[in-house]
């Protein structure tokens, strides 16, 4: 549904830099944000966490929603959104 792109970069003793992208990364991201939001309200249905992610993603310039879903996930307004 939504999408994450991650960037590490490694300290200069580093052996390398990745970059990774798509819903093998985004999957444990977004089950991230999850946990905090039913920290934050216990009592949430998986449909009102659905709605609140989807509500508060931001758009991905340059792609259709067919491509992307809802966005890129905002967790702080997730959490907030459901507070």
């Amino acid at each position: 549904v939504l999408g994450v792109q991650s960037h590490h970069e490694l300290g200069a003793d580093a052996v390398r830099y990745t970059t990774m992208s798509g819903t093998s990364m985004a999957t444990p991201h977004v089950a991230g944000v999850v946990a905090l939001m039913l920290q934050a309200n216990p009592s949430l249905t998986p449909d009102q966490v659905r709605e609140a992610i989807r509500s508060t993603a931001r758009a991905m310039p340059a792609y259709q929603t067919h491509q992307v879903g809802a966005g890129y996930i905002d967790a702080l307004a997730a959490v907030n959104a459901v507070r």
